[in-house]
């Protein structure tokens, strides 16, 4: 059963993958995911440039190197400081609509991404998004394992994700980018329902998940330390989470200011005050 998986996902992929080729790079953090999907891609295309961005605190940098190195495929990594992102924050803001920080934070990692992608004359970007929401690559799976259905949650999340992805491809345009996440197509989400849950999650003890994945990686010849590496944000492999919480207080905004102005943290308070001062732009709302 599980070789059977194994070709039928890959055969899925790839067709996702069919309108991409020449002036196509991976947004790349050096993890499983997008790991598997620059080997995938591969068979198809050849060699695809790896694109990262990270923040000031970023202790990624090695790993995400040598996953590359690996994959023999190259590299760009850009590094963007304290004053660029509080401009992409605030471009952000103007682009998209978001009902979460976790959300609008991922949005700004993809805003760099995008940026760079531009810059380096790119016209398409992929990403491996999706994988955790289909395979319960999250935490939140195997904290809620015994109080909710598995499938139920694994189905509301990946709602969620395909949602969000319309402010991604927001984003995305504004650059006048292409942005593809192949595992939020609809034939990859109906494939996942048939993989069984003990392939994504065994247990409420299951700090690694998202198994299926993990052993299509091996397959595809990838190394351990990729393969069996925790899941990581993209917001927090990248130092973005960190570095706004540095930005908010460098502006002032602690978190004792952001409780008295009435929000749960400085970060909160600091991007709402940024948020009033956006003109958004019609086309966005």
């Amino acid at each position: 059963m599980m070789m059977c998986l194994y070709e039928t996902f890959q055969e899925i992929i790839l067709r996702a993958l069919e309108p991409f080729g020449e002036g196509t790079c991976l947004a790349f953090s050096g993890g499983v995911d997008s790991s598997l999907l620059a080997s995938i891609f591969e068979e198809k295309f050849g060699k695809t440039t790896l694109l990262s961005v990270y923040f000031s605190g970023q202790d990624e940098l090695d790993f995400t190197r040598r996953a590359a190195e690996f994959l023999n495929s190259p590299l760009i990594l850009e590094k963007i400081n304290l004053n660029e992102l509080e401009q992409g924050v605030k471009d952000t803001l103007n682009i998209i609509n978001y009902d979460r920080v976790a959300l609008l934070e991922n949005c700004i990692g993809f805003f760099f991404i995008f940026k760079y992608a531009s810059e380096y004359g790119f016209k398409n970007v992929l990403s491996a998004n999706g994988v955790d929401e289909l395979f319960c690559g999250y935490d939140v799976f195997r904290r809620k394992y015994h109080e909710v259905n598995t499938m139920d949650l694994v189905e509301e999340i990946t709602r969620t994700a395909i949602q969000d992805k319309v402010e991604i491809d927001k984003l995305a345009s504004h650059f006048n980018l292409k942005y593809m996440s192949p595992l939020l197509e609809e034939d990859v989400v109906e494939f996942s329902k048939v993989v069984p849950i003990s392939l994504k999650i065994r247990n409420e003890k299951d700090e690694l998940r998202k198994h299926f994945i993990r052993i299509v990686a091996r397959k595809k010849g990838l190394p351990a330390k990729v393969v069996y590496r925790k899941k990581r944000s993209l917001q927090y492999s990248s130092g973005l989470h960190q570095s706004l919480r540095r930005l908010a207080r460098k502006k002032g905004f602690t978190n004792q200011k952001g409780n008295a102005m009435g929000y749960e943290s400085g970060v909160k308070a600091y991007i709402k005050t940024l948020e009033k001062q956006t003109i958004k732009n019609p086309s966005t709302s």
